[in-house]
């Protein structure tokens, strides 16, 4: 384990702090975009480095990325500092960052880091004296048990994209977006398109309340295809929702003051609801009776959920009015849900499917059903005070970006663990202070 006596921290105290030199990986596959929603890699260990603690970012000849605020270096340039060598397609854990700026080396000492496949991706010096012409190899770092086998990645080829993906997703407390085919192939490019706005997530928000909002204007327009365009509408919000925290957590934007964010899908659904019983009411042809019933019904599962939406603006996401999630009843009937199913919008692609057939009657007893549902735990107990998230089969998240896309934290982040409960790296030959003698 690594010597943390006295002396060495007062000298990570009051010494300057690491160096990040960045050089190029002559293995790296050229032909390989190295983004995350739409960050370079390079971009998010840069970040997590400049967090940590260390002094500054230099970049060598040849390296391709473009790393703001780096200074340029050439063969052989003086360092002097502490400094953690890496190719530039590494990713580094932050855990591991924040323990080589909390523990440095003995200035003679050097051991290499390996990423999750054994590939040497870079190298930490306890002082760097020069800029190396290549990448040394060293002995290895001895890690804490936390942090062996996921400590850093290496982005060579393609094959590579997901252990990246997974590792920066862990780092940025965001939910493992690989883990289904939704998430893969709509979610994640969602997020590379969103990228831009990705230090002004308000400006989605606003977009994903008006896609909610104009889900309900559309079917007012009594034309064929107005309540299938209103569905798609509706899960364009929904999914734009659900994509807003994890692009507030990847770009380090700060969380929001408010909860709006929360309650879009159910404003969303009442305002849907609310279009599909005009179009239905205003049918000529339907006596008035049963238009009265439709008015009253399509009123009632709008109100129920605007009221849900209030619990989220009032910071209640474990409130009385939460839908039941559909994974919990398909378990309760002996079958485990394929992965697929997982972080889908099932019940607006379900209104979006039946609302191809043009008509407005399908789509809406989906969301008047979906109302009810919300009152299941009234009609069993008779109560409607706060429920325990607890209770099985009870949905946290049920619209929340914050809450539906659960933040997922290693836990050497939090510094768990025999090893990283003092924050240390060991290295081979060193003794640890809670050894005994």
């Amino acid at each position: 384990m690594t010597d943390v006596s006295p002396e060495r921290g007062a000298e990570a105290d009051t010494g300057r702090g690491p160096v990040l030199l960045l050089v190029p990986d002559p293995d790296a596959d050229r032909g390989v975009v190295r983004e995350v929603a739409g960050q370079g890699v390079v971009d998010f260990l840069v970040r997590q480095a400049r967090e940590a603690g260390f002094a500054e970012v230099l970049v060598a000849p040849g390296v391709k990325a473009t790393v703001p605020s780096a200074r340029e270096v050439c063969g052989l340039d003086s360092v002097e500092a502490p400094a953690l060598v890496a190719y530039e397609t590494t990713y580094v854990r932050a855990a591991l960052l924040r323990l080589m700026v909390e523990h440095p080396l003995d200035d003679d000492e050097r051991f290499t880091v390996y990423d999750i496949h054994g590939r040497p991706a870079g190298v930490f010096f306890g002082r760097l004296f020069r800029v190396p012409e290549d990448l040394p190899v060293a002995e290895a770092l001895d890690l804490p048990a936390e942090l062996e086998d996921r400590a850093a990645v290496r982005w060579v080829g393609e094959p590579d994209r997901r252990d990246v993906t997974a590792m920066v997703y862990a780092d940025a407390g965001v939910e493992n977006l690989t883990a289904n085919p939704w998430d893969v192939h709509v979610l994640e490019r969602l997020l590379r398109v969103l990228a831009p706005w990705g230090s002004r997530p308000e400006r989605v928000e606003f977009a994903a309340l008006v896609l909610a909002i104009s889900a309900g204007l559309v079917p007012m327009l009594r034309t064929g295809w107005s309540p299938f365009v209103g569905a798609l509408a509706l899960v364009l919000a929904v999914t734009v929702q659900r994509a807003i925290v994890p692009l507030r957590r990847l770009h380090g934007t700060p969380p929001p003051t408010d909860r709006l964010a929360d309650a879009i899908r159910s404003i969303g659904h009442a305002s849907y609801t609310v279009g599909l019983t005009y179009r239905l009411v205003n049918d000529e042809s339907r006596p008035l009776v049963a238009s009265l019933v439709l008015l009253v019904v399509g009123a009632g599962a709008a109100l129920l959920a605007l009221l849900r939406a209030r619990e989220y603006l009032q910071g209640r996401a474990e409130g009385p009015l939460a839908l039941q999630r559909a994974e919990a009843w398909i378990r309760r009937m002996g079958v485990d849900p394929a992965a697929w199913w997982r972080g889908l919008p099932a019940l607006e692609l379900l209104a979006l499917v039946l609302a191809v057939l043009g008509r407005a009657t399908l789509p809406w007893f989906v969301f008047v059903l979906a109302s009810a549902a919300r009152l299941w735990r009234w009609f069993v107990t008779g109560e409607l005070g706060r429920w325990k998230a607890t209770e099985p089969g009870f949905d946290v998240g049920e619209a929340s970006g914050a809450r539906g896309v659960s933040g997922v934290v290693a836990e050497v982040s939090e510094g768990k663990g025999p090893d990283a409960e003092n924050g240390e790296i060991s290295r081979p030959g060193a003794v640890s202070p809670r050894s005994e003698v």
